[in-house]
This record gives structure tokens, sequence and C-alpha cells, in this order.
């Protein structure tokens, strides 16, 4: 895909880092990316410009695990990664999987979208969008799509001041949390435009029913 900037068409492409089963987790596949910008040098001479503008992480779960007696997907999911945890307890956790999430039970695979980071300078391109669609293509066929939205960029721990009040403390943290839950729902509002809905029971979790039916949404990617 393409995408004008600085008076350059630059082309983006992904460049696999790593795709592996975890260890001693047949069930759970990781796939992550380096997000590469390219585009010509000035010089005819010399080679292309590539900048590398951030990166994506995915996760597949595969439903057969469910049904491992030696397995536990969610132990398993939560050790690897907390937010990964969420999504397979809200699909897995139950006696039956997807129970009180939908009576269509399309796949018991999730496709998990589990981190994406973008440099400031290339957001407002839809980027972040078009890239999950490529990784859909690639990894969601035949599953569901699951995420959980934070922060692109991960603030500061509070800082308490020597000598602050315990109302000031909680005031500070307060604020904080508000700014983590302002910066959460704007980035649901962004996701929700591929058709993701939350998932009921579960809030701050976003999912659809059948990952490549999302191919649609955004143009060109």
């Amino acid at each position: 895909m393409q995408i004008a900037r600085d008076g350059f068409e630059w082309d983006i492409r992904l460049v696999s880092d790593d795709t592996r089963e975890l260890d001693d987790s047949p069930y759970i596949t990781s796939y992550t990316y380096r997000i590469v910008a390219s585009r010509p040098h000035p010089s005819e001479t010399e080679q292309e410009v590539d900048e590398e503008i951030g990166s994506v992480t995915a996760y597949r779960l595969h439903g057969e695990g469910f049904f491992d007696p030696s397995f536990d997907m969610v132990q398993e999911a939560d050790d690897e990664d907390a937010g990964l945890g969420e999504v397979a307890q809200a699909f897995y956790g139950a006696d039956d999987p997807l129970e009180g999430i939908t009576d269509d039970k399309y796949t018991l695979d999730v496709l998990c979208l589990a981190t994406m980071r973008l440099d400031k300078g290339w957001r407002g391109h839809d980027l972040g969008l078009r890239v999950a669609l490529i990784v859909i293509r690639a990894h969601g066929q035949g599953a569901n799509l699951a995420m959980i939205p934070s922060p692109l960029e991960h603030r500061e721990p509070v800082v308490y001041e020597h000598g602050m009040s315990e109302e000031a403390r909680q005031e500070a943290a307060r604020k904080e949390a508000e700014l983590m839950k302002r910066g959460r729902a704007k980035l649901s509002r962004y996701w929700k435009k591929l058709g993701l809905v939350p998932v009921p029971g579960h809030s701050g979790m976003l999912w659809h029913n059948g990952a490549e039916k999302l191919q649609h949404r955004v143009k060109a990617a």
C-alpha cells in the first residue's frame, strides 16, 4: 500500500520479525512485524530510503486447545501477555466457548491484535486500520477478531512528591486514570471503524464475528 507524505509516495510494507508457536503452547501462535516505509532516493543512483515507522504483534488462539484436557488456554495466554489472557478468558473462560458472546459460533479460533505502535508523524492516515487489515488477511481466515484498545504510548507512572497529602495522591491517581480512560475510549472509536463491537460483559474489549468479513472496511489496504 502507498501513503502520500512530505511530497513523496511512500510504500508501506510489513516485515516479519517472528512467527512462532509459543513454548509449551501448541495452540497459540504469535506474529510480530515491523512496519517499514520506503520511498525512492532523490538521487536515482542511490538506493531507496527505508524508515521503520512502527510495529504490530498479533496472536492466534487455536480453538481446539479448549478441548485438550492437558492444556489451559486462559493460563497459557495470560502467561504470554495480560491482554491476551483477558481475551482468552472472555472467549474460553466459560464451560461453553463463546457463551454469552454470540449464539452464532462461527469458529472457536480467535485472532488477537495485541499491540500496534506507530510513530507520531505517521498517524492520521488510517494507517493503523490498513495495517490491521493486512494482518487479518494473512492470519485471520476462519477466526474471530478480538482486541483490547490501549494508549499507543505508555504514560509515565504517577509520581508522588515527597510530603504529598493522601488527598493529593488520590487526585493525581484519579487524573491519571481519567487520562487512560479517555485514551482507551478514543482508540475504541478508531478501531470501531473496522466494524468491531464491544464484547458483552467485558468492558473495553472489542471483537468481530469472523475476521475476514472486515476486509472491505478500508479501501486499498
